[in-house]
């Protein structure tokens, strides 16, 4: 079995921690609907609007690609056990390298799909700010956080920039790595 460093075993937890946004211990379907019904409040979006059915549809995709991959058949939570293991099975060899390109992808697709308001195909700042906002990721990490991804110093995120950050998080053992801050600082 493949061994992920402590670094990579805390940005994960963290990572579980924000996805968990009842804060019951278990990833279910619930929490990512929870984005959804946020999101369609925040942005003021009629509750049969194409958009809000689009922003569920990426909430459950992602939900249902985890839960596939993650959780035995039939089950509908992921505990952190779970979670941490499937990244330890994951973190290396041919099959990883599929892993984290799946995961990236889904990944991407969901921050896209949800947080970019205007559809311009790149990620502000005020929308960036939703996310920290919607997962209760401290305001003050917002700027840090947002520049180091910022690769282009152009003050919007790009599709690449984000698929770099995304990659970074999922593969790299080193803290002061770019992309680590995604998802706000990992305490």
């Amino acid at each position: 079995m493949n061994m992920i460093s402590e670094f990579q075993k805390k940005k994960f937890s963290h990572l579980f921690n924000l996805l968990d946004v009842n804060k019951n211990g278990y990833l279910q379907l619930g929490d990512f609907m929870s984005v959804a019904h946020t999101l369609r409040e925040k942005m003021d979006l009629p509750e049969f609007s194409s958009h809000y059915r689009q922003l569920c549809q990426s909430c459950q995709a992602l939900f249902e690609a985890l839960k596939e991959d993650i959780a035995l058949p039939k089950k509908r939570t992921i505990t952190l056990e779970e979670w941490l293991n499937f990244f330890e099975i994951a973190s290396g060899g041919d099959e990883g390298e599929a892993t984290v390109e799946k995961y990236r992808q889904l990944l991407y697709g969901f921050l896209f799909d949800v947080f970019d308001d205007n559809n311009d195909g790149y990620i502000s700042m005020e929308e960036y700010a939703e996310v920290y906002q919607i997962y209760g990721i401290d305001d003050h990490q917002i700027a840090e956080a947002f520049e180091s991804i910022d690769v282009y110093k152009d003050e919007r995120l790009s599709k690449y920039e984000l698929i770099n950050a995304i990659e970074v998080f999922l593969t790299s053992a080193e803290p002061k790595d770019r992309g680590n801050l995604i998802f706000g600082r990992v305490v």
